[in-house]
């Protein structure tokens, strides 16, 4: 907890402002539950949430942060009965240090809900294949449901998890009744995708809004930084690219090692087929289709590092899971590697991307134009960035966007002589449409705050020469 309360305390960003009640309220939140690109569960939940909790930033981001403890919780459950007590320990340890899951277990999105549902659909599976009864199949298809209706991620470790354990069933069948054994997990399989219908149709209708032009290509090279360097440091370690390239040759090699001592104490203790399926599978799907969009000229791409968080417990298991001495003591290291860089997130690199972006300090910039002189007159802010989190802390302030290929100074003194401000601030986020340095303000100071800068226009600018 000590790791995550900076985290929780920081300003709310453009995304989790849509979990508060500037836009989780009347007919907004109902557009959103029926029309946003995003699944509708986790917003469902947070609509009711604020509504008993409130909507104060750490409020928010308590459901994240129980998701990603409950996580924790469900894998050292299978863990334990798995892999035996040892096991269990070093990985709920490493997840519950780990930068990634300390990050997204304290931002209100769907990030956490994501990981805790998808990974309950996964350990009810693999209890599928195990004892097939009619209760295991009921649990199967409720969680694999409730995942798909958190967010469609979960499909990339539910569509690889549900072949790989229907080939286990076929081959472990004795000869006569061999094809009747996958049957409850077919039936599981196809219970999970009915629930999860309406939802499936309804985003196969709106599938030209689910691309992001932030997203991008998934290769090799993507692939191994995610996992030696990403999942494991969060980037907190190495911030320049000769540091992440020395970090990703350092790692790859070392994680290589531990994922091979983890799947031979799984292949032993026979459970790996379901964190196999769970890591390789997400992985794999995302890089054929990667390739894919590349080969056929499609300038759509589908990666970012938390679309694959499915994949965080069980390369947790495999990192972590080796029983030899040599796999213990690396275990470890890797667990204090965590730590080490966790800290170093939340302290010197708190103001650098790592993770994330850093969250900009909305709260803080709220606060210095409302105790500003003149904060009592009319007061504009105008940004190229959307400006959603002022509607959250400072609701009085009047907004105004920048259009793009505009200069930023012009735009600001033509709105504020067309709408009759006394003042505006223009605002410059640093990893949201920046504004170029060469097109600040010169004429007077420029404050500056965590991901964010600004300046200050008054009347008195009307006729400066910009």
């Amino acid at each position: 907890m000590f790791i995550r309360l900076p985290l929780l305390q920081q300003s709310l960003w453009y995304d989790e402002v849509w979990r508060t009640r500037v836009v989780l309220s009347g007919e907004r939140a109902w557009e959103i539950l029926t029309r946003d690109v995003h699944a509708p569960l986790y917003n469902a939940f947070m609509a009711l949430w604020i509504r008993v909790a409130g909507d104060s930033e750490l409020s928010i981001r308590i459901p994240s942060l129980l998701a990603g403890l409950g996580t924790i919780a469900l894998v050292h459950s299978w863990c334990r009965r798995c892999l035996g007590i040892g096991a269990a320990r070093r990985i709920a340890a490493w997840l519950l240090i780990t930068p990634f899951l300390v990050w997204w277990s304290t931002q209100a999105k769907n990030t956490a809900f994501t990981l805790f549902f998808t990974t309950w659909a996964l350990i009810a599976l693999d209890s599928l294949v195990r004892d097939r009864t009619g209760r295991a199949v009921l649990l199967g298809a409720a969680a694999g449901a409730l995942a798909i209706w958190t967010n469609l991620q979960s499909l990339l470790a539910l569509v690889p998890a549900w072949g790989v354990g229907g080939v286990m069933l076929l081959r472990h069948g004795g000869s006569s009744n061999r094809l009747s054994r996958p049957g409850p997990l077919l039936l599981s399989a196809t219970g999970t995708l009915l629930l999860a219908a309406p939802l499936l149709i309804l985003k196969a209708t709106q599938i030209e809004h689910l691309t992001r032009d932030y997203l991008g290509y998934l290769g090799p090279l993507q692939i191994l930084r995610l996992l030696a360097v990403h999942l494991t440091t969060g980037e907190a370690l190495a911030l320049t690219e000769p540091w992440k390239l020395a970090a990703l040759l350092v790692l790859t090699p070392v994680a290589g090692l531990s994922l091979t001592w983890g799947v031979r104490s799984l292949r032993r203790a026979n459970a790996a087929w379901m964190p196999l399926a769970a890591l390789v599978g997400p992985v794999l799907l995302l890089w054929v289709v990667s390739e894919v969009l590349v080969a056929s000229g499609s300038q759509v791409r589908v990666y970012q590092p938390r679309n694959l968080v499915v994949i965080l417990p069980w390369f947790a298991v495999l990192l972590l899971a080796g029983d030899g001495m040599r796999a213990r003591v690396v275990a470890w290291l890797w667990v204090l590697l965590a730590t080490g860089s966790s800290v170093l997130m939340i302290t010197l690199r708190r103001d650098a991307v790592t993770v994330d972006v850093p969250n900009p300090a909305w709260r803080e910039f709220a606060r210095f134009v409302n105790e500003s002189p003149g904060a009592r007159q009319r007061v504009g802010v105008v940004s190229p960035a959307p400006l959603l989190p002022l509607r959250y802390y400072a609701p009085a302030l009047d907004l105004g966007q920048i259009p793009p290929g505009v200069d930023p100074n012009r735009e600001a003194l033509r709105l504020l002589n067309e709408r009759g401000w006394d003042q505006v601030w223009v605002v410059s986020v640093d990893h949201w449409l920046p504004i170029a340095p060469h097109e600040a303000d010169t004429h007077g100071p420029i404050a500056r705050w965590r991901g964010l800068r600004a300046w200050r226009h008054d009347r008195t600018g009307l006729d400066a020469d910009y």
